[in-house]
């Protein structure tokens, strides 16, 4: 019995724990409950409780216990009245001791009323969902209800299951546009759609660059579109919950053509995150697929997400992968890429490669001539697309609410007394800020900036003067 409830937990976890973006906080309830010191104290106990016997690394689980559990007793919390305002003030902290993206806790106003989890009541259901030695029940411990599951299925249809473009460039060239890995046999049926587009193409490239994470289940299935009809173990994971190390492997039976010799090249980025960065670093690993663009944002760990009341959900880091050829993961230190560039012209850096190395293959003279004719073209775009600003600090200061500020050799964008992010160049004065917004920067007829443009991926967007600098 053991064996089969470990393997019902651990298929949970895959199948819903590897993305590294918290959901956006939704709005206080004005029926939301404040959150007294009870409360408060409540929370502390089994955020602390679920670090501690939850998180992969045990020794860091007890530390970051430790350490939540301070802040919690020396009133770092008491001025979050508010379940939101909580939720952000954890999960900055969380971050910032445990250097790790997986981290964070969420509020939902749908379930602002849900009692608080207790560390009884945890066990309780540990005890009820398998013995203790299999490891608690992770996520999903309070059924979502039908309405939450009928939306998320019908924003992920009319994200075409985040497909974003499939079309063919230059020399027959596949170029697959990936926002994220989505679960589910309807998200299957339209990688199987994208796959028969590229199917034809002489090469392909896959562009991860806006790809925050997803499900492994479609990891595993588009992985397997680039090998060979033989069972390959693409990866192993770990997990403390369970204590147990299972493998992923390729599916035996896809719709479609395979494509296990054809050049494929993965763009990718710090936009990439999590499921994403397994995908390519699974493909990488075995030498099929070049990855272009810059490191990847190193959120290797598997999270599960437990609800934990006052519709607050904390999501805590239970398992790591690790890859049978090179016997590591990317934490913290991102997929590297094979051929570092910026992003903005890794698009072209890969569309170059691909068509050099069919010159290399191909024997018709005249299409080799007109491949090169495109590789000439190409490169010469390459010394104005996408270059990164000659300098970074140019853009630094305060435009009204917001903050540009230079960290570790990169822009770093906060909302004043808010949260804030790395953002990583597209073009000169033109950045993206993860897969939430691009931001543009204005010069004036001297070349100084003057304003912000900030175009929001779901809301409307801001245009916001700079302050002028202090001497």
């Amino acid at each position: 019995m053991k064996r089969l409830i470990s393997a019902w937990l651990i298929a949970l976890l895959l199948s819903i724990t590897l993305s590294a973006q918290p959901a956006g906080q939704t709005t206080q309830s004005a029926a939301e409950p404040s959150l007294d010191a009870k409360a408060r104290q409540q929370l502390s106990e089994i955020i602390a409780y679920l670090l501690e016997t939850m998180y992969v690394l045990p020794d860091a689980g007890n530390q970051l216990a430790a350490q939540m559990r301070a802040k919690f007793a020396g009133g770092t919390y008491d001025a979050a009245t508010s379940a939101a305002e909580l939720a952000s003030a954890i999960t900055r902290d969380l971050r910032e001791l445990g250097k790790d993206g997986h981290l964070y806790v969420r509020y939902s106003a749908e379930s602002a009323n849900s009692p608080v989890l207790t560390v009884t009541e945890w066990e309780r259901r540990q005890q009820q969902h398998g013995t203790p030695t299999q490891g608690p029940r992770p996520a999903g411990n309070e059924p979502r209800s039908s309405e939450a599951e009928t939306r998320e299925a019908e924003a992920l249809r009319r994200d075409n299951y985040h497909f974003r473009d499939i079309k063919r460039l230059e020399g027959n060239v596949g170029y697959l546009d990936l926002g994220g890995f989505a679960p589910g046999s309807a998200a299957r049926d339209a990688a199987a759609a994208a796959m028969a587009q590229l199917a034809d193409a002489d090469a392909v490239i896959i562009d991860l660059r806006r790809c925050p994470g997803g499900s492994a289940e479609m990891v595993n299935f588009l992985a397997s579109y680039f090998f060979g009809p033989e069972s390959r173990v693409l990866m192993t994971r770990y997990f403390r919950p369970t204590n147990e190390t299972v493998q992923s492997t390729t599916v035996a039976d896809i719709p479609g053509k395979r494509m296990p010799d054809k050049d494929l090249y993965i763009l990718a980025g710090m936009g990439s995150a999590s499921a994403c960065e397994s995908f390519a670093y699974t493909l990488q690993q075995y030498a099929r697929a070049k990855i272009i663009g810059e490191r990847t944002a190193g959120a290797g760990y598997n999270n599960a997400l437990i609800p934990i009341g006052f519709g607050l959900t904390l999501s805590v880091s239970v398992g790591r992968p690790i890859h049978p050829r090179s016997g590591k993961g990317w934490q913290g230190v991102g997929v590297q890429p094979d051929i570092a560039v910026p992003p903005g012209s890794a698009l072209e850096t890969a569309h170059v490669e691909a068509l050099k190395n069919l010159i290399a293959k191909i024997t018709d003279e005249s299409r080799k001539l007109d491949l090169t004719r495109s590789v000439q073209s190409l490169e010469g775009k390459l010394g104005t697309v996408g270059a990164p600003p000659v300098n970074l600090q140019d853009y630094v200061g305060r435009y009204g609410n917001k903050q540009i500020s230079f960290k570790d050799g990169a822009l770093y964008y906060e909302r004043i007394g808010g949260r804030g992010a790395a953002m990583r160049a597209l073009s000169k004065d033109k950045f993206a800020l993860n897969t939430d917004a691009e931001i543009s920067f204005v010069r004036d007829a001297k070349g100084n900036v003057t304003e912000m443009l900030i175009e929001w991926k779901d809301r409307p967007q801001e245009r916001l003067s700079r302050e002028p600098q202090k001497n």
